[in-house]
């Protein structure tokens, strides 16, 4: 009874959320030809106190740095109680190329579940090559199904792959906040997360 309360809870917060960005100005339009997500080789990725907190945080071994940073960012653990980060595996002695296995959270819809991996991955890449020791980084977020006989398993909802090349490009300000699937090297997604 308590998690239909929590869940209807949400569902009306959402609601008012919605209907209160009425009198918004509508986002601009996504012509694929305009350059605004490039950005200025000046222009820094991340915000000051961002940049401190990067700072403070590199005496850290890198592969807690970037358990921390992605804590900081999108909590410690998903909505399903699973540990935000499942593993991170580095395919080189530079630990410049990684792979980061996350858990999703789970959602109302398909549509916000994808929403939400998007959103994720945005706020975590843009953290992790505001540091200059990435160059690769792949992320892949995992979801709890049910398999043929109902036991319990997980599942690869998305998969994120971004270069140090693309980043660098990256307007991560003016970047539309579902923008990053269009310009990551690679972002592939379950088949019933893309209906």
């Amino acid at each position: 009874m308590l998690k239909w309360c929590m869940r209807l809870t949400v569902l009306l917060l959402m609601l008012l959320a919605w209907t209160g960005c009425g009198n918004k100005q509508p986002a601009p339009s996504d012509d694929l030809s305009s350059q605004e997500q490039v950005q200025n080789p000046q222009e820094s990725a991340i915000a000051p106190e961002e940049e401190q907190v990067a700072l403070d945080d590199q005496n850290l071994p890198y592969e807690e740095w970037l358990k921390q940073v992605i804590s900081n960012i999108i909590g410690a653990t998903s909505n399903i109680d699973k540990p935000r980060v499942d593993s991170i595996l580095f395919f080189d002695e530079n630990e410049s190329d990684m792979e980061i296995i996350l858990w999703a959270d789970t959602s109302f819809t398909h549509s916000m579940v994808r929403d939400g991996i998007i959103l994720h991955s945005t706020d975590v890449l843009r953290r992790v090559f505001s540091d200059p020791r990435a160059e690769r980084v792949s992320l892949y977020w995992l979801l709890p199904a049910k398999d043929s006989y109902g036991d319990e398993t997980e599942t690869m909802a998305a998969r994120v792959v971004l270069t140090r090349d693309t980043a660098d490009k990256i307007n991560w300000k003016g970047l539309s906040p579902l923008g990053l699937p269009r310009v990551a090297d690679k972002f592939d997604f379950h088949p019933k997360l893309q209906q």
